[in-house]
């Protein structure tokens, strides 16, 4: 149980320091437009293609200001999304894996030191009742 707690710490840390708040990803499945002022009649200066990297240096309403080719340009916000949002959302997803998981395995082990312990008209032999509590605490805290 420790060890999982220590790996879940060391994830979720790793997911802070490898992440810069800067750094987006393009979300539109078809790409988006980069142009040249904030402005949906703004000149099209280029293209950014679905699950591109962009810096953004700026967010000012509904556009971003990034780096592009060198030079400042506007995306929509509505088309990106914070490379730290997705992270944290996969990290989520795995937690949430690894939580069913091993709610499954402590199930299936009550299940199967019960199903050990019973008599043969089907009732719990209550000798082994706490020695199997006791089993799954030891094989918790290994």
């Amino acid at each position: 149980m420790k060890k999982l707690f220590y790996c879940i710490v060391v994830l979720i840390s790793l997911s802070f320091t490898s992440c810069n708040t800067r750094e987006y990803v393009v979300t539109a499945e078809h790409g988006i437009n980069v142009r040249a002022t904030p402005s949906k009649k703004g000149n099209v200066v280029g293209k950014l293609k679905y699950h591109d990297e962009v810096n953004v240096v700026s967010i000012d309403g509904d556009w971003a200001k990034i780096e592009y080719k060198k030079k400042e340009a506007y995306v929509h916000t509505d088309y990106i999304s914070s490379k730290f949002k997705r992270i944290l959302f996969q990290i989520l997803i795995g937690l949430i894996v690894g939580t069913i998981f091993l709610g499954m395995s402590i199930l299936a082990f009550f299940s199967n030191a019960a199903s050990a312990r019973l008599k043969n008209d089907g009732t719990v032999d209550k000798r082994y009742k706490h020695a199997a509590k006791r089993e799954l605490l030891e094989q918790l805290m290994k």
